[in-house]
């Protein structure tokens, strides 16, 4: 309404509301799909009488994550480059531990 009220419009301005509104749109946008994907196991914890930090389930669905890549391929159709792309994240951290463990040896003359 500020940029309404004035006797001339100043874009800078107006960008910038744009702009704010929009990360507030789909900071709401966010919540709302968090909602829609975490019904059931909220509904499951109100039913055990718990909330959805105390249950269970809702622990072990926020502690997994979700791997982007591999479902961005999945959709994507490339289901075969997901999987190399799993055993390539397999041997680099088997490289990055052995290159871990050679460096936990102590370089010092006794």
């Amino acid at each position: 309404m500020s940029l309404v009220a004035q006797s001339e419009f100043d874009v800078l301005f107006g960008t910038m509301y744009a702009l704010c509104c929009m990360i507030e749109m789909s900071m709401v946008a966010s919540h709302l799909i968090w909602l829609l994907r975490t019904k059931g196991i909220r509904r499951r914890a109100k039913e055990a009488g718990v909330g959805f930090d105390d249950f269970g389930e809702g622990r072990e669905w926020q502690s997994k994550g979700i791997d982007l890549d591999k479902k961005f391929l999945e959709i994507i159709g490339r289901r075969n480059e997901a999987e190399k792309h799993d055993t390539a994240d397999e041997v680099f951290s088997m490289e990055t531990e052995a290159a871990n463990k050679k460096n936990t040896i102590p370089k010092v003359l006794v």
